[in-house]
Order: C-alpha cells, then structure tokens, then sequence
C-alpha cells in the first residue's frame, strides 16, 4: 500500500490509492475525510498561498478543492 502526505503546519492531508482524502488539522492525531476523488489519488499539492488543494488520480485527471 501506499500512501500520500502533504503537510502544511498542523494541517495534514493524506490519501492512499485505494480511498479518499483525508484531512488532520492537529497534526496527525486524529482524522476526518476532507473529499475529493474516491480513488486513485496518487499526488497531493498544496498551492504555495495554502489555497488550494489539488489531488492527482492514477486515471490522469486533477481535482481541486478550495481549502478557504
């Protein structure tokens, strides 16, 4: 399995290939699911002004979801 973890201070977002992203805002302690593509997620990226939250699927396509 493998995983993918983009870190912005306490905000930690997280996806592995077979679910959905998921969102810990202190630090990795707990976790909720944030959304975006149910699968396939394969990168993670944060924008640098910490807007928006950008998710690459193994399909090819990009999603984004605003963080603010």
């Amino acid at each position: 399995m493998r995983f993918v973890i983009t870190l912005l201070a306490a905000l930690v977002y997280l996806s592995s290939l077979g679910g959905a992203v998921l969102r810990s805002v202190d630090g990795g302690r707990s976790w909720r699911v944030f959304g975006g593509p149910e699968q396939g997620v394969e990168a993670l990226l944060v924008s640098p002004d910490g807007r928006t939250l950008y998710a690459g699927t193994v399909s090819g396509s990009v999603h984004r979801r605003s963080l603010r």
